[in-house]
């Protein structure tokens, strides 16, 4: 009896553990849309409801244009709309705005749960554990892109999810690329994650410098296939209800050409700024949506052509937009430049400090999605939206600095153990 008592103290605090993360993951979140004041959904996350009523309505992925007039879409990604039709499918009289919320919250509380286990994973901490927790559950830039319907919290979501499975063990590691496959299909940005992965891996391994094992360079082919299979599925969808070739969300010659016109371009306190001209929205009407992105694809080119010379200082603006606060839509934004700005001179101070351990998946998959944003705000425009994701993995990180590395075992086990004195006094 005796020698058995401690393993189940052991379990029982574990148990307790895990449940009350998951409580504080959906209770925090569920909090934060309980409170808000916006009855509807804005933004580009009316565009995804409408989608996922089209699937719902057993229409297809497809833009209703009336009574009997759904036309196949190839406007945004498929996996947003498609998870929030399962929720609407099953409850068709329930109220939208409250259906997409609480997705949201779901999504945004396995973002939290996930951090919260990859930060007890590689410090084996659970006071590193619950503050990863509590501060991932309550990011500020978090809350309009729960009120509005976006995809980022359901992309952030698969992109932890699936760092963590790598991170766990090698068994878990083909059903993490898995679930990092279908990332792309929710942000099509993330298509550059892998092949970035690779190329770090490559160089890391050819300057004998510390990295994740990964086994095999013929085991990290078979990952990097995988990782494409469901785009190229969607890609070859698009083809067959488009003809145009390769898309994976026409939204990126939307993206693109608001980028690139001669309104964006204009000299005046708008430079760079994501802007589509007035009078190409009256070109574009009663064209298809084919035709309109095709439109939008051309017209951006031509302008690129004409007015290379501008065009560093377009993608300098660009990163300057982003580094800066964006009053114009609204007073909150100077807090999440706020928070922000705190956020990335802690990670600085963090790296210039060799406190974060670069042999880590987690580290690994933070550098990449830091060039997938990178590469996304210098050649777009910047958005809260594309930062997020990355702000997700840069507190994952630090919650894990300077620490002493442990086993992967050690969080499964009957050692999962603050890691320094001050932890255990928590604990205890």
């Amino acid at each position: 009896m005796s020698t058995d008592r401690p393993n189940s103290i052991s379990t029982t605090r574990r148990v307790g553990l895990v449940a009350g993360l998951s409580i504080l993951a959906v209770a925090i979140p569920l909090a934060r849309i309980s409170v808000a004041h916006r009855p509807y959904l804005f933004g580009q996350g009316f565009q995804y409801y409408e989608l996922a009523h089209a699937l719902a309505s057993g229409q297809g992925f497809a833009k209703i244009d009336g009574p009997g007039q759904a036309t196949p879409s190839i406007l945004r990604p498929p996996l947003w709309p498609f998870i929030l039709s399962l929720p609407m499918r099953a409850c068709p009289q329930c109220n939208s705005v409250t259906v997409v919320r609480s997705v949201e919250v779901v999504m945004h509380a396995i973002t939290v749960f996930g951090v919260a286990l990859l930060v007890g994973l590689l410090s084996g901490s659970r006071v590193r554990m619950l503050l990863a927790t509590f501060v991932t559950a309550s990011l500020p830039e978090a809350q309009p892109l729960l009120l509005g319907g976006y995809c980022e919290p359901c992309s952030t979501a698969i992109l932890v999810v699936g760092t963590l499975l790598i991170s766990f063990s090698e068994r878990l590691f083909f059903p993490g690329i898995l679930v990092l496959s279908f990332l792309p299909l929710a942000r099509p940005n993330y298509l550059l994650l892998w092949p970035g992965v690779i190329v770090l891996l490559w160089w890391l391994d050819s300057h004998h410098r510390p990295h994740p094992t990964f086994g095999t360079w013929r085991r990290l082919i078979a990952a990097t296939l995988l990782f494409y299979v469901p785009t190229a599925i969607w890609v070859v969808r698009n083809y067959r209800v488009s003809g145009e070739f390769p898309v994976v969300a026409g939204t990126s010659s939307l993206t693109f050409y608001g980028n690139y016109n001669p309104v964006a371009a204009a000299p005046g306190p708008a430079f760079g700024m994501f802007t589509i001209p007035k009078t190409t929205i009256k070109q574009t009407a009663g064209l298809s949506e084919v035709a309109t992105l095709r439109f939008y694809d051309e017209q951006g080119r031509k302008f690129i052509t004409q007015h290379w010379k501008l065009l560093p200082l377009l993608l300098a603006t660009h990163v300057i937009r982003t580094i800066l606060p964006t009053p114009v839509d609204g007073a909150h934004q100077y807090s999440f430049w706020l928070f922000r700005l705190l956020l990335y001179a802690a990670m600085l101070i963090a790296v210039r400090r060799h406190v974060i351990s670069l042999d880590s998946w987690l580290v690994l998959v933070l550098a990449c999605s830091l060039l997938v944003t990178a590469v996304t705000v210098v050649l777009y425009s910047g958005d809260i939206r594309y930062l997020y994701p990355l702000d997700v993995l840069f507190l994952a990180a630090l919650c894990t600095a300077s620490y002493k590395r442990r086993q992967p075992s050690s969080f499964t086990g009957s050692n999962f153990n603050a890691t320094d004195s001050n932890d255990l006094k928590a604990i205890h």
